[in-house]
Order: structure tokens, then C-alpha cells, then sequence
């Protein structure tokens, strides 16, 4: 897994003492216990995002750690190695990954030679966005179950965009467009809630009502008139006054899609103008980032489906009319 996130090097080292400095200033109030092959490095890198941050961790020694009180939850996906994580005095497997929460006492333990991917996410953001989805603020702090299911379809859908957005941003030549980012971020953060077992999920499990015609409506014009821009559930709920569960719902009862599905036809629409302008000078890839669209695999299917032809086949024509 050499070369995870190398653009964001937070440390490497086979200092236990700096190692120990590095992690007990990155997870606050916490210590760490470590030991084993002192010639073989530590590496971590940390790339901090809007509201969420990914750190890569491959451990040179077997580490111990006590977790003190944080304001953030990691997710974490295991690469290699074998650990144990105590939450609560429960103990589970960290052989797949492992869950961290703010007010739950934390141990983990694992073996030199572990490697992991970690999503770290605010805890005051993830309020922010469960609030959106339920249409109001929770009145009691977020409570993970202490085992996370990693089947869940919703943990699953983490997974497969955490795996995406850690090999864009280790790629040298890969630069994700600020509005494809903030929309992963937010694809991250509620897929982390649905995929999650925790004290609102009967909220997000059980039936909502619809949101109003008109604020169907809103949503499209608001979408029409700031597609180039990032889209998230906390602004559609701005707009409306709705939940974004009742939205979603609205959505798909009237229209038969989500508002997302919506967006994306939008941008398509935007990117085939772009694309078909005569004698355009953009490229496949500068359209799909000017357009929102940070996976151009994804965005090459969207627009043959949508349209019938590859967007590289329509520029070409543009490029070169007969």
C-alpha cells in the first residue's frame, strides 16, 4: 500500500517518542503504548478536508492506545494486519476496521505491520448533517453502536468512495474539482449515518412525509440556477424548510428520482452544451470538473446513457465539423 496519500506526509519515522508526540496531538487527549522493530518506519499521512479528513497509517511497531474525549468519530478500513479494539470494555475484531466515538472509553490494540485507511469526521458537522436529513437539530449527542456493521449496504457505499477519493488524491495526476469534493464529503458523512447503528436511526429507518409540491419545485430551480456549484442536503433543507428525508421522498414519489439524480441530469445538460460548442477548446476532462463530476469513468457512462455517444466522440466532432 506504499504511496496512499504520500501528497499529505504527516510523519514517518522509527522514533517511538515522535511517533507517539505525532499521534497523541492528532487524536487529543489520548496515549499510546508502542513497540517492537524500532528499524522498521512508521508512516502517516493526513489529508484534511472541509468537514472530514483521511489519514493513511502503516505501523512500523505493535501500538496500544487509550482514546480520550474527542470531537470527532473515525472510521476506520483495515488494509493489513490484525488488531482488537475495546470500546466500552466490549471487545471487537479490527481485522476489517474499527469505529472511534467521541464519550464511549476507547482502547485498540494492533500488531506491527497494520495498515489502515481512517475517515475522521467532525462531530459538530455530522450533527449539522443528520439535522438536514431529520429536519431538526438533534437535542442529544450522536451515540454509535459500539460494532459496526460492515455489510450494511450504506457502509458498503463508504467504503467504495472512500477507496475512490483516497486513490484521486494519491495520484500525482489526478485533481479533484472543489465541487465533486464537497459532494463525496457529503456522500461520506451520510452514508457514515445510515450505515451506522445509533441513538436517531429509528429517524432515519422509519416513514416520513412528503414534502410539498412547491418545494419539489424549489429545489429544481435552486439546482437549475447553481448546478456549477456544490450541492448539499443542508442547502436544499435551507431552501425549503424540509427535511432532507422528506425531500428525497417527495422526490421519488413525484418524479420518480432524487434530487441528485436531478443534479446530474442538469450538469449533463451543461457538459453536452460545452462539449458540442463548435470549435470548443476544453478538454473531455476540464468539461466533466467544470460540470461537478470528479469520477470521469462515471461521468463518461452518464453522458453515453444519457445521450448515446461518448463525450470524447462529440468533441471530436465539434472540434472537427464535416
Amino acid at each position: 500500500m506504499v504511496g496512499l496519500l504520500n501528497r499529505f506526509p504527516l510523519v514517518r519515522t522509527a522514533d517511538f517518542d515522535r511517533l507517539r508526540s505525532t499521534l497523541a496531538t492528532l487524536f487529543q487527549d489520548s496515549t499510546f503504548e508502542i513497540a517492537g522493530d524500532r528499524e522498521r518506519a512508521t508512516c502517516i499521512n493526513y489529508c484534511p478536508l472541509q468537514s472530514t479528513g483521511i489519514l493513511y497509517g502503516g505501523f512500523g511497531g505493535a501500538i496500544s492506545a487509550s482514546f480520550g474525549e474527542m470531537q470527532f468519530f473515525v472510521h476506520g478500513v483495515t488494509l493489513q494486519g490484525t488488531g482488537e479494539q475495546l470500546t466500552n470494555g466490549k471487545a471487537t475484531s479490527a481485522n476489517v476496521g474499527g469505529l472511534l466515538s467521541p464519550r464511549a472509553r476507547l482502547r485498540l490494540k494492533f500488531d506491527s505491520g497494520f495498515e489502515t485507511i481512517a475517515l475522521k469526521i467532525e462531530a459538530d458537522a455530522l450533527a449539522a448533517k443528520l439535522g438536514a436529513i431529520i429536519g431538526t437539530p438533534p437535542t442529544t449527542p450522536l451515540s454509535i453502536d459500539v460494532d459496526p456493521d460492515f455489510r450494511h449496504p450504506a457502509a458498503q457505499r463508504l467504503h467504495r468512495l472512500l477507496g475512490f477519493l483516497v486513490g484521486q488524491l494519491s495520484s500525482s495526476h489526478q485533481t479533484i474539482p472543489l465541487t465533486a469534493l464537497v459532494e463525496i464529503e457529503q456522500g461520506l458523512m451520510t452514508s457514515f449515518l445510515i450505515g451506522n447503528r445509533h441513538n436517531y436511526s429509528h429517524l432515519l429507518d422509519g416513514r416520513t412525509a412528503s414534502a410539498a409540491p412547491w418545494q419539489v419545485k424549489r429545489v429544481e430551480e435552486y439546482i437549475e440556477a447553481n448546478w456549477d456549484q456544490p450541492i448539499t442536503i443542508e442547502m436544499l433543507a435551507a431552501v425549503t424548510g424540509a427535511s432532507g428525508r422528506s425531500l428525497f421522498h417527495a422526490f421519488r414519489q413525484s418524479r420518480g428520482y432524487s434530487p441528485m439524480v436531478f443534479l446530474r441530469q442538469v450538469r449533463l445538460s451543461h457538459a453536452w452544451w460545452m462539449l458540442n460548442c463548435k470549435g470548443a477548446r476544453m478538454s473531455v476532462t476540464d468539461v466533466a470538473y467544470a460540470c461537478g463530476f470528479g469520477n470521469l469513468g462515471h461521468f463518461a457512462r452518464y453522458f453515453r446513457t444519457k445521450f448515446g455517444e461518448a463525450p470524447s466522440a462529440m468533441l471530436s466532432r465539434a472540434k472537427h465539423p464535416t
